[in-house]
């Protein structure tokens, strides 16, 4: 019985991981995943479709591509701070709140998004990630 709880147990695990990357897959809404350090670990196909990169010249770059100069110059900045604010407690202006941004294609053009961050500690890998999700607000 040890033996077929592992086996049910590794498809459970399967079967969750496969509804999971589903659900990201068909969202229309771009989805971003960024490390502590903001170089983006997974995006969905929305986001290749609005931004126009392909996930292969989004993934291992910095999600600075993704917004206008003005916030890209201070992104770093705003992950310390979220950082430090953590150790002390605090709360984050950005993390587990809606935001109305700018979001930058690959052809340089400006569009209105709304931006809702959320922080994940992915227990396998002991470390954060921040998962962007964004609606296109072009009318």
């Amino acid at each position: 019985t040890g033996i077929m709880r592992d086996l049910s147990v590794e498809e459970e695990e399967r079967d969750a991981r496969d509804a999971l990357e589903s659900l990201i897959n068909s969202a229309t809404d771009p989805i971003v995943v960024i490390d502590s350090t903001g170089v983006i670990e997974r995006v969905n196909p929305a986001c290749s479709l609005v931004f126009g990169y392909t996930k292969e010249e989004l993934l291992g770059r910095n999600v600075t591509m993704l917004m206008p100069k003005k916030h890209a110059i201070k992104h770093g900045r705003y992950l310390e701070r979220y950082f430090e604010r953590k150790e002390n407690k605090s709360t984050s202006s950005v993390v587990g709140k809606g935001r109305d941004l700018e979001g930058k294609k690959k052809d340089g053009s400006l569009f209105p998004v709304f931006l809702t961050v959320s922080e994940c500690v992915m227990a396998s890998k002991k470390k954060a990630v921040f998962i962007g999700i964004l609606r296109d607000m072009t009318e």
